[in-house]
């Protein structure tokens, strides 16, 4: 895939070899594929938080919003108590947390796509 990079110049698809090849080194990056999924809810939840004392409830949004197909954080679900902890705790909370949201519910399917294809290619029998 590198060299097929390398030959066909600047397209899309190469951009895309490139992306893979760093955050999964082409399916052979086990501990790199997780590394980048678990760095942005890790750095999602830092975002989040308003101190050391919310770090745990931030850490918790920010897993919510990163599986927002299951809707966990919203009304009545099992993560809304610190959902509603972190909007009242914070005074950037009306605009932080939905933005910081709507990044990890893009950027979150994508990365756990990557790291199930890396498992994939990683222990692939046959």
């Amino acid at each position: 895939m590198r060299a097929k990079r390398y030959g066909a110049g600047l397209r899309l698809t190469s951009f895309l070899d490139l992306l893979y090849e760093i955050a999964a080194d082409y399916g052979w990056g086990v501990r790199r594929a997780l590394s980048w999924w678990a760095g942005h809810i890790a750095i999602a939840a830092v975002l989040l938080a308003d101190g050391w004392p919310a770090i745990g409830n931030s850490l918790l949004v920010s897993f919510s919003n990163f599986l927002g197909f299951l809707r966990l954080g919203s009304e009545g679900a099992y993560l809304d108590g610190p959902h509603k902890f972190l909007m009242e705790a914070t005074d950037y909370a009306e605009w932080v947390i939905p933005t910081v949201g709507t990044v990890q519910a893009v950027l979150g399917p994508i990365l756990l796509f990557v790291v199930l294809l890396t498992l994939r290619n990683r222990f692939r029998l046959g």
